[in-house]
């Protein structure tokens, strides 16, 4: 009876060891399987982020033919893509992305801060957002020529046509219209001009233009 009961308690706790053991082996198997995608799909990233630029150069040898551009054009397309590629230049640090970039803006932006094919006036508010990427190549190359230009943007938003609460017509040939891509397109430039250039009032004009949109 003594020895049954011995066998018993053997068997037991080889059963309970065996079922420990099992479980350590699956989630270590888990675990390396987690590790193991996480880093694909980590590298995959990369992978993409770094094939999609390199085909927009590809297909756009001068970057201002991106958007199946035939004729240079300061557009809101190329400061959307101009500044995804300046993201992919500073997470993997390619040089040839940020010369991409710089060429673009090299086109229009002239020494004096003025815009190639760009008119204060017909305050489009498309126009804004080319100007993103100037922050960066301002803060990477210090020539003062970025600066203006930025400057030149903060201006147009000055006097910019809008509705009676304030918020920011779309176009000027759209009079009282705001549109929810305005706020996209104008709204971040001036809220990072606010934070760079030291104007922490602009930023209640720009939290104020999401409010009255909600508000319609």
């Amino acid at each position: 009876m003594l020895l049954k009961q011995r066998l018993f308690n053997f068997r037991s706790l080889f059963l309970v060891c065996l079922i420990h053991f099992s479980f350590f082996i699956l989630i270590s198997t888990l675990n390396i399987s987690c590790t193991s995608k996480t880093k694909e799909t980590e590298k995959q990233q990369h992978l993409w982020s770094v094939r999609m630029t390199e085909s927009v150069m590809k297909r756009n040898p001068e970057p201002w033919m991106i958007d199946l551009r035939e004729k240079p054009k300061w557009e809101y397309t190329h400061g959307l893509v101009l500044k995804a590629v300046l993201k992919v230049w500073e997470t993997y640090g390619n040089q040839e992305y940020f010369d991409y970039v710089k060429e673009y803006y090299d086109q229009f932006v002239k020494e004096d801060g003025s815009i190639w094919l760009y008119k204060l006036t017909d305050y489009n508010i498309d126009r804004i957002n080319p100007g993103k990427p100037l922050f960066t190549l301002y803060k990477e190359t210090r020539n003062e020529k970025y600066k203006k230009t930025i400057f030149l943007l903060r201006e147009q938003m000055k006097t910019h046509p809008r509705t009676n609460e304030g918020g920011f017509w779309h176009k000027k040939i759209y009079p009282y219209q705001m549109w929810l891509d305005g706020l996209y397109m104008a709204s971040p430039f001036l809220a990072q001009f606010a934070a760079t250039f030291d104007e922490p009032a602009l930023f209640d004009d720009v939290a104020n233009q999401f409010i009255w949109m909600e508000n319609h």
